[in-house]
């Protein structure tokens, strides 16, 4: 599992968002002090998460789920790089990615 501590993340992105502190607590329904409580915690509720996303913006969820620490393997990984100007019909941009195809 990620080490992630989640109250430094929202802070980050709490400075990123111009609010002020008293703002950002009356649009998440909490006080002051709960703000700065926020940003010290290395784990959170879900829901006040879900509320915190919103306001901020941001989806604090993907911090957890992105996998910065574990690289994809080849097999995880699919880049497909081709030049598609002048191609503006579907049925010949398929048959143009057809021999791109993995068999």
């Amino acid at each position: 599992m990620r080490n992630i501590h989640i109250g430094q993340i929202i802070h980050k992105k709490f400075k990123e968002s111009g609010l002020s502190v008293a703002e950002f607590a009356s649009r998440i329904n909490r006080t002051r002090g709960t703000i700065y409580d926020i940003f010290s915690r290395k784990s959170i509720d879900t829901d006040l998460l879900i509320i915190i996303s919103d306001v901020l913006q941001y989806d604090f969820f993907q911090e957890y789920y992105q996998q910065k620490d574990h690289p994809q393997s080849p097999t995880q990984i699919c880049h497909i790089h081709f030049n598609v100007e002048g191609i503006t019909d579907a049925k010949l941009l398929c048959q143009y990615l057809a021999p791109c195809k993995k068999k």
